[in-house]
C-alpha cells in the first residue's frame, strides 16, 4: 500500500546517569519512499521519532504528534508567508483586522488544496479502475 507507514515503540531513559532520570516512550514512524520523495543515496525508509511522557495508544500519539506539526507549519506560514512577525501598525486594532484577513485567506487557501487534492485522488482511482 503506497504511503502505508509503521509505527513502533519502546521505553527509552535519557540520561540514564542521573539521579532523576525519568523512563520514556520513544516512538518511531517508518514510512516508505513515494515517488518524487528525497532521501538519501541508498536510503529504504523514511524515519521520524519523537519521545514523549503522555498515556495513550500509540497509533493516537503518532497521529496527534503529526497534528500538532500541521499546525506549527501553519502558524510559520502566517507569521512568514504573510508577515504576522511585523505586524503593518502600531495601533492594536489595525493588526487584529490585518490578522482576522490574513487567517482567513489562509484557511480559504487550506481548503481549495484539500478540495483539489481529493479531487486528484477521485481522478487517480478512477483512471486505477479504468486500467483494470
Amino acid at each position: 500500500m503506497e504511503g502505508a507507514a509503521d509505527v513502533a515503540e519502546t521505553k527509552y531513559t535519557p540520561f540514564q546517569s542521573e539521579p532523576d532520570a525519568v523512563p520514556v516512550r520513544l516512538i518511531v514512524r517508518r514510512v516508505k519512499p513515494t515517488s518524487g520523495s528525497q532521501l538519501a543515496l541508498f536510503a529504504t525508509y523514511s524515519y521520524h521519532a519523537f519521545i514523549t511522557d503522555r498515556d495513550g495508544d500509540t497509533l493516537y500519539l503518532e497521529a496527534d504528534h503529526r497534528h500538532h506539526a500541521e499546525i506549527e507549519n501553519t502558524i510559520r506560514d502566517l507569521k512568514y508567508g504573510v508577515g504576522l512577525n511585523h505586524l503593518p501598525s502600531g495601533r492594536f486594532p489595525a493588526n487584529a483586522a490585518w490578522l482576522a484577513v490574513q487567517a482567513y485567506e489562509d484557511g480559504q487557501l487550506c481548503k481549495r488544496r484539500t478540495v483539489f487534492l481529493r479531487q486528484k485522488q477521485i481522478a487517480d482511482q478512477q483512471r486505477r479502475h479504468l486500467r483494470e
